[in-house]
């Protein structure tokens, strides 16, 4: 019996021991491990998807093997420090869209997200919420900061956004939003009280059309086959106006928490409003002078946060009459972005 006994503990010892000495072995100073782990016998099965972003634009995704022991389900990967963007999304293959009961099945109760760097574990939990995506963290920069993100999803092929009025900065009803590709035929939804939109598509290249009620319409594209997962597309709409007066709207992601928005003369200085606090929106009106030259500029509203900026995924649009043009800040460091300047002969034109 105290052998039985003896024996038991040494082998309890004994995994323990080589649990601890294969963590110590997979880390180092300069590591970052990123583990996803559930309940194998409550879900058989989940994906997890990495997509690094590069300062140049170019977007891969990071394979991923699963494993698992008789209860456990899990990822492991290890994170090079490289300059870019890393965004973790957690999927479950087995949910669909159209028919699943997400409060009857919160799947994500079963699921841990761990992240190990210099020495300190960070834990993602999900929101008590489900849907058939979970993207839970990106990395940033050449440290790989860490920003929350933590919004549940339904599954990957979902395209969703907030249409808004750049004349009153408000969201905007009744709009018609279509998406048309080669493969599939016309899908569409008409956004609600809050301005919001919602589309579920295949795996296809999409023109996406936005039209309302006495407003200029405007056009979109999404790749959802060079990039299989969920998109966010915001979107402001201008009625048509004279060509004199110009309405220049920014919009942002998640974070940094302030972008600041100026059109720069030798004169004057034109800053954007910012009419709701709780929007990732600024906007400013102007009316070009003939014999002046403009300079149109993004920051950050804090010097630290000049790292998240460089991968906000800021966009500009300016709206001049029937005329709409769009910007969206290219990745890489910068504390400053010039967005374009505005010449009397030639409008607006790139920035040197």
């Amino acid at each position: 019996m105290l052998a039985a006994i003896t024996n038991g503990w040494y082998s309890i010892f004994r995994v323990k021991a080589f649990v601890v000495g294969f963590f110590l072995l997979s880390l180092n100073s300069h590591a970052q491990i990123l583990r996803l782990e559930w309940d194998l016998l409550s879900l058989p099965l989940l994906n997890l998807y990495i997509y690094q972003t590069s300062p140049e634009g170019n977007v891969k995704r990071i394979p991923t093997t699963m494993g698992s022991t008789p209860t456990l389900g899990f990822y492991e990967v290890s994170l090079t420090r490289e300059d870019g963007r890393y965004q973790v999304f957690v999927v479950n293959p087995s949910v669909d869209d159209d028919f699943a009961d997400w409060s009857a099945y919160r799947w994500l109760e079963y699921v841990k997200l761990t992240l190990q760097r210099n020495n300190v574990k960070i834990e993602i939990t999900p929101k008590p919420n489900n849907g058939g995506v979970w993207h839970a963290i990106d990395l940033l920069g050449q440290e790989l900061e860490p920003v929350i993100v933590n919004q549940i999803l339904p599954r990957r092929l979902m395209v969703w956004g907030q249409v808004f009025s750049a004349d009153t900065a408000t969201p905007l009803p009744q709009v018609l939003v279509r998406a048309q590709s080669n493969q599939q035929s016309l899908i569409r939804d008409v956004t609600n009280r809050r301005g919001l939109f919602l589309l579920f598509l295949n795996e296809d290249q999409y023109q996406l059309t936005f039209e309302g009620n006495r407003l200029v319409p405007r056009d979109a594209f999404v790749d959802l086959k060079t990039n299989p997962f969920p998109h966010r597309i915001d979107t402001t709409l201008s009625a048509a106006g004279n060509d004199s007066t110009q309405v220049i709207v920014l919009t942002w992601d998640l974070y940094p928490e302030d972008l600041n928005m100026e059109l720069q003369s030798d004169e004057t200085t034109i800053r954007a409003s910012s009419p709701n606090p709780d929007w990732a929106f600024k906007k400013l009106v102007f009316t070009p002078e003939s014999s002046k030259t403009y300079r149109l500029v993004v920051n950050p509203d804090k010097v630290s946060d000049e790292l998240l900026f460089a991968y906000s995924q800021a966009r500009v649009t300016i709206h001049n009459g029937s005329r709409i043009i769009t910007r969206q800040m290219p990745l890489g460091n910068r504390s400053e972005w010039a967005v374009l300047n505005y010449q009397p002969e030639l409008g607006w034109v790139e920035t040197e």
